[in-house]
């Protein structure tokens, strides 16, 4: 017996991990046809301190399709308001900026979800403490594509959940100022 508590303990995990790969064979199949995809694509591979990639995450599409639309549960808003063009050029935009994060979610009909997370950021505190409110643009494939965000709570977050890289456009409105600070962010989704 004592000869094989060596080869046991060597055994645990790969058995481990083989169990796993089974118990969860569906979602593991279908990471891997989303690795094979992007690898036909021409992504790269790449391994190292931060992590494991293969290539960009999909480009949303320019036009919506209706199977391609996001519904990450956010409310409608029945607004016409149009998509800020090109970002604010001037003292106070320099002051703010937008930032953001992404995690990989779940696998849904093929596609890999992340989380998304954006954020306002300010260079010093008077010119946070000036920010009414961000309306944050998303891309046309989500459900709800403007959102309000009003509460300063942690630097006016926005959450939500995609499956494609796009450009989010944001309208800063500030206290004693006319016309809001317009920036963009590209959002792209590795983790």
């Amino acid at each position: 017996m004592k000869d094989w508590i060596p080869l046991i303990t060597e055994l645990i995990w790969p058995t481990l991990i083989g169990f796993l790969i089974w118990w969860n064979k569906k979602w593991f199949v279908e990471f891997l046809d989303i690795i094979k995809k992007r690898v036909e694509e021409g992504g790269e591979i790449q391994l190292g301190p931060a992590g494991f990639s293969v290539g960009n995450a999909p480009l949303l599409p320019a036009s919506v399709n209706p199977d391609d639309m996001i519904d990450d549960g956010s409310e409608l808003e029945n607004s016409q308001d149009t998509i800020p063009d090109e970002p604010s050029s001037n003292a106070i935009a320099d002051k703010i900026l937008l930032s953001h994060r992404t995690a990989f979610w779940k696998i849904k009909n093929g596609r890999a979800y992340y989380k998304i997370f954006i954020t306002t950021h300010a260079d010093n505190q008077e010119t946070k403490s000036k920010i009414q409110k961000v309306v944050y643009h998303l891309h046309p494939t989500f459900k709800n594509p403007r959102r309000v965000i009003s509460s300063e709570e942690n630097d006016f977050l926005l959450k939500t959940n995609g499956w494609g890289e796009f450009v989010v456009r944001a309208e800063v409105y500030l206290e004693d100022i006319d016309e809001p600070v317009k920036l963009n962010r590209y959002i792209d989704l590795n983790p």
